[in-house]
This record gives structure tokens, sequence and C-alpha cells, in this order.
């Protein structure tokens, strides 16, 4: 891209007609539109550093939650309000807050002029927020009778008018009670486009916790359940919010609505190369998933990584990541796996809840909850209460990691180690600074604020320590097989989680030998194959995560082989090949296994014995002989594995009760063949809008529930 078609004032490309949607038009030069200061009485000052003015707007305005990438976000404080969420700054910039019916009392309706407003159906009673994108207010629907909100914004080009009218037409087809409801749309005399919204009192969930705090988990169960309802709807009809945060949520009481799906970009869009070279991302920082950055599509998954951020949040009081600066904390939801409830809080949590975010927020999207449905499901067990006598093991001294202690060197450990880990790969993005959008490209790769990333790790986190919940422990630090020998677990523990992902251990996990555990979650570790043998000796383990450890091979699979009772296995970005295929088809007792981004895997139709299989990001074009056979199976997730429609006749003999093959190029006559599938309940393909209108109402005579997901081919 050329300097020319740079803007001098804010770095960004300058508008152009092939803008092909509301996300991408966020993202490029409206200095052209700012001249003026907005109303409200207040100076106008200019951020030395980015040049952005620093003014806000005005207090309780809807541009928090749509129009802020002109103005500055350097050094904001932590909390969405200010994306970069640094300390070192008190201020808190203004954000929609909500609204309620004496909020329009007594006001003074505003002057608009009817070339920019549609004044001929909606007359405006009071202005609810501006900012340099355009403006929002709460309206009288002359015709219906009816309060309404008004989203008006700045004049688009001829060809941009036409995907914001495609993206609304798409979006205005949701029709879920906690969503809130795009009621018209269209565009004035004057050209500006403009949308109409429910018109809903109440206030939003970043409102209520920096009024009241962290949220009880009784409350936020109730919350999150109605927020899962509302996204698995719109997931259902293909559309993703993509912008998932505490602000884009409404509460009045137990009442939840989920708001600005009308600026969301439209899953059928997904992919579309743009000007800005295809690298272009929307979201908040704090609540963004690392799909894309980590070379993922965005999907269900991607939105159920938001939840799970500010479920944390809600629940704490802060969010799970925070770095120095947007991308650093971009970069530590790539690279580095999320702290527990409790670590930076004063209190204990549920084991469910954290279950729950931890599963949510897991790296990959493989390992997440594949939906809102089953994350919903998960959500809805009943709370227990926390068991307050905690049982450390007096056999050793390792100091205890106690509640809200050593939070702050957590995050620095978090910053050092993961940086080195993804540094490389974070250099090919750019973030164009906005507190509710971020944009990436290579084109700006000097620009990139890396200063400050690096912290030194303190001491005191490279002790090893351990947490006890009633029946769970977990272990983080620089443990060595020296200190991992010192541990005696009692007969009640039955899940371990080991979060040690700098120093090699195994021989020293003696403590496994005829324990009670039944899970045991070493993912992302250096684990080695000498700690094979110990988890062979534990009579009790039935599920095994042993993904991206690289130093597990098929040497340490064929040892493996000879647990006793292991019923579920993640296998994930590991070593193994073929030869771990058959070392695994000989445990009788598995049933579930993940063995995605396996690249040198050929044989997976020899596991007869799996009930459940996901394996995605494989090369398994014209490579699925013997999965004919596969009898047994009921659930099967093969997304981004090449599958052809030549490769689905595999695929018909089976009885599949849920069935994903999104990602892969199918023709819809072989997307209708799979349909057919004895049992099939649950059905995720790749495609578009059209195909799922086309589609869904012969899989609903057919009882299936279908899903589209917009995916890289």
């Amino acid at each position: 891209m050329s300097p020319s078609t740079l803007c001098t004032r804010c770095g960004k490309p300058r508008q152009t007609a092939t803008s092909a949607s509301i996300t991408q038009w966020l993202s490029v030069c409206r200095c052209d539109f700012i001249d003026l200061p907005e109303t409200g009485g207040s100076d106008t000052d200019v951020c030395p550093d980015c040049k952005k003015r620093v003014n806000a707007g005005r207090s309780g305005s809807f541009t928090q939650m749509i129009f802020r990438s002109d103005l500055c976000s350097c050094n904001r404080p932590s909390g969405e309000n200010g994306d970069n969420g640094f300390a070192g700054s008190s201020a808190r910039g203004p954000a929609f807050v909500g609204y309620t019916e004496e909020d329009i009392e007594d006001c003074e309706p505003p002057d608009l002029d009817p070339e920019f407003f549609p004044l001929d159906r909606y007359q405006p009673l009071k202005e609810l927020g501006s900012g340099s994108g355009g403006s929002v207010y709460l309206c009288k629907d002359l015709l219906l009778g009816k309060r309404v909100a008004v989203k008006v914004l700045h004049v688009l080009s001829a060809e941009q008018l036409v995907a914001f009218q495609d993206e609304a037409r798409a979006t205005s087809r949701l029709n879920h009670e906690n969503i809130i409801s795009i009621i018209d749309f269209g565009s004035t005399p004057g050209g500006s486009p403009y949308m109409v919204l429910e018109f809903f009192p109440g206030q939003t969930l970043r409102a209520y916790l920096d009024q009241n705090g962290p949220m009880e988990p009784e409350l936020a169960q109730e919350v999150f359940l109605e927020l899962l309802a509302a996204l698995d709807y719109s997931h259902r009809h293909g559309i993703y919010h993509r912008d998932l945060k505490p602000s884009n949520i409404m509460l009045r009481g137990k009442d939840v609505r989920v708001i600005d799906f009308g600026v969301a970009k439209v899953s059928e869009m997904t992919g579309q190369t743009t000007e800005f070279q295809g690298r272009t991302m929307a979201g908040t920082p704090y609540y963004m998933s690392p799909d894309v950055i980590n070379g993922f599509d965005y999907t269900a998954a991607s939105e159920i990584y938001s939840v799970g951020c500010m479920l944390f949040e809600t629940l704490t009081g802060q969010v799970p990541f925070q770095g120095d600066t947007a991308l650093s904390t971009l970069n530590l939801h790539a690279s580095c796996e999320p702290p527990s409830l409790w670590q930076v809080s004063d209190r204990e949590f549920p084991e469910q809840l954290e279950t729950f975010v931890a599963t949510a927020m897991a790296k990959s999207p493989a390992d997440r909850f594949p939906g809102a449905e089953e994350a919903a499901e998960f959500l809805r067990q009943p709370i227990q209460s926390v068991n307050s006598d905690e049982s450390i093991s007096a056999e050793t001294d390792l100091p205890e990691y106690s509640s809200g202690e050593g939070r702050p060197t957590f995050l620095y450990l978090a910053l050092s180690v993961c940086l080195l880990a993804s540094i490389g790969g974070w250099l090919l993005f750019l973030f164009l600074s906005s507190s509710e959008s971020l944009a990436v490209s290579d084109m700006h790769i000097k620009d990139i604020p890396i200063r400050s990333v690096i912290a030194p790790i303190s001491d005191e986190m490279r002790e090893p320590r351990k947490k006890i919940w009633s029946d769970r422990m977990e272990l983080t630090g620089d443990w060595t097989d020296s200190t991992y020998s010192k541990i005696k677990v009692g007969p009640e523990i039955k899940e371990l989680r080991i979060l040690n992902p700098s120093m090699e251990f195994g021989k020293g996990l003696t403590f496994l030998d005829d324990s009670n555990i039944e899970t045991l979650d070493t993912r992302t570790t250096g684990i080695t194959e000498d700690a094979i043998p110990h988890i062979v000796a534990m009579k009790h383990l039935r599920y095994l995560r042993i993904d991206a450890c690289p130093n597990i091979t098929d040497e340490g699979i064929k040892m493996l082989a000879r647990c006793p009772c292991l019923e579920k296995l993640n296998l994930r970005d590991t070593r193994i090949t073929d030869q771990s295929i058959e070392y695994i088809s000989e445990l009788s007792s598995l049933r579930e296994i993940n063995l995605s981004t396996c690249m040198n895997l050929k044989g997976i139709g020899r596991l007869k014995q799996i009930k459940s299989l996901y394996a995605s990001d494989l090369d398994l074009t014209g490579k699925l002989d013997g999965f004919e056979k596969l009898y047994g199976l009921r659930s099967l997730t093969l997304p981004r594995c090449g599958l052809t429609s030549r490769d689905v006749r595999h695929l018909l003999p089976l009885t599949i009760t849920d069935l994903n093959v999104s990602g892969n190029l199918l023709s819809e006559q072989a997307i209708l063949s799979l349909s057919k599938i004895r049992g099939l309940r649950i059905f995720t393909v790749a495609g578009d809008m059209d195909l799922a209108t086309r589609l869904n109402p012969i899989m609903e005579k057919r009882g299936i529930s279908f899903r589209v997901e917009s995916s890289r081919l």
C-alpha cells in the first residue's frame, strides 16, 4: 500500500469503495468526519502519541459500543472501557451503561435534519450518544406508536451501503427473546444508513460490575445461561456476534439481552479478503478468542471463548489476561493457559464454574465446548457449595498458593513465558488502536508497540505450589522430579492438573501410582515418557490429557496402551504417527480420542472401539478407508480435514448422532447424503446463509439440528 493511501493524521487506510463490511468500514480513515469537535462543551485535546482525540464524548453514550476508533486509547485503565487496560492510569473513559424510563423524562427533543434522519417515521426524543461514526437516538415510532432506538451512521459509498444493508438484512432475521431486535433499516435521503432497534430499558453488565463488583455465582449462572441461549440461536442461523463483552450485555433484573448484533460480521462473509490483505480482526482484546491468531477459523467455539472471558471477569472482577498493550494482551490469549478463578480472587469458587471457565477458554477450539448448547448444558448443573476445609498434605512443606497471593506476579510470569513462544508469529500483525475494534495488517509492522512486554520472572512464582479443592488438585510453578516425589495424594483426589510449561519432568510422579485419580491433565507441559510407567500404574485413570506435549512419541504411546481402564485420551498436536494408532487400537476401554493436528496419520479407521473421534486440521483427502467399519462411532468431528464429496461414501454406513464436517469443500448433494446417516441429530457443515436457508426445512423434517459455519476451506 502506497503512503498516499494512508491518512497522515490517523495512519489508517483511506476509505475506498470496496470495503466489504461494517467491521472493515470501522477500520478505515474517517478523519473527514471528525474535523469538528463533539458537542457537549468540552475542549478537544489531541494525544501526542497517537494523534487522536483524548476527549471521549458524552458520559453514558453509545459511542463506547460502536464508534470509538477515532479516540485515544493510550494508557487506558483496566476493564473493557480501556481496551489496553494498563496500570498507571486511574481515569476511566465513558461507556454506555444503559438507560431507564426516567432518562427520557423532561428532555429536550433534538432538532435533526430530515436529510440525515428518517423523521418521516421516527420522532427523536433524546440523543443517547454520538461519536465520529454516528449517533443513537431514543425515538417514537410514529407508525407503531412505540419507543425504539435509532442508530444513524455517517454517509457511506454506494457499495458500502449495499454491504451494510446486506448485513442488517441478515441480522434482522434474528428473533429471540435474549437478542435486541433490529426492527428496520434503510438510508436517509442524504445517504446516511440507519438501523432501528428494540427499546430495552436496563443497564449493561459492564455498568453492573462497575457499580456492584463481582456477581454472585448463582446470579452469574442465570445471566450466562440466557446469554448462551441467545448465542445458540444466532449460531444456528449462521450469525456470529464477534464482539462479545460486558457492555454488549443488557440486564433488567434477571432479563438478559445481547446488543450490537447490528454491527457484527455475518458469518457467511468470513474469510473474504479485503484491501487490508485479509488480516482484519474485530473485537475487544480482553475478550477476544485467539483462534484467528493461531491459524484457526472463527467458529461458535470462538464465541464460547469470549463467554469464558466475560464469566471470568463477572465472577472475579478482573479480566483473565491483561498486558501492557493491546498487542501483548492478545499475545497472552494466544499463548498462555488462563489462570484459575481463585488465582486472581480472594475467594473460592464452585468447581463447576472453575471447570466451565477453563474449558471455555481452552487454547484449542477442539478442547472447548463445541457450541453454546453444549456450554449451557454444562453450566445448567446445580452449583455446589465450596468446601472451606482444604486438605493439604502435611508430608511436604512446599509453600501453598493462597487465594489472592501473588496475583501481579502471576501475570508477569505469563507475560514472560508466553512472549518467547509467540513473538515471532505476532510480528506479522498490526494493532490499529481502538477501544472497540482491532484491525491487523502486515503493512505497519514497524509501529507495533512491544516495549515493556518482557517482565522479570519472580523467584516467588518459580516456587512449586499446589491448591486443593474437595476432590481436585492443581500444581503450578517450576516443579522438578525431586519436588514431585515429595507429594502425597489422599484418596479423595479424583482430578489433577499440572501447569509446568518450562520444566521437563516424569520420573518424580511416583505419587500417581495406585492413586484414585481419574482425570490427569498435563497439556502443554514438558512431561517426558519417563512418566508413562507411573500413568499406567493408575488403576482408576479414565481421562488423560497429554496434548501439545512435545516429548510424547510413539514409544510413549506403546507403553500407554497398557492402561487398564483409560476411556478418554487427548493427543492433539503431538508427534505420534500411524504406529501409535496401532498401539491405541489395543486400548479396548478407550471410547473418546482427540487427534487434531497430528499430521502424520492415515490409519485412523483402525480405531474400531472409538465412540467419539475429534480430528481437526488433518490431511484426510482420500484417507477415510476403514471409517465405514467404525460401527461404534456416535460422534465424529472432522473440521478442516480436506474432505471432498467423494470421501463421504465412507461415512454413509455409520450410525452417528453428532457429525461436524465444517471447513471441508462438500457439495450440497454430499451434505444431503450425509444428512441421511442413521441416528443423526446434530449436523455441522461449511456454507453460507443461503445454504442454511435452503436446507434448514429439510433438516427440520428429519429431526436434525443443522448448523452452518463459514470457514476457510
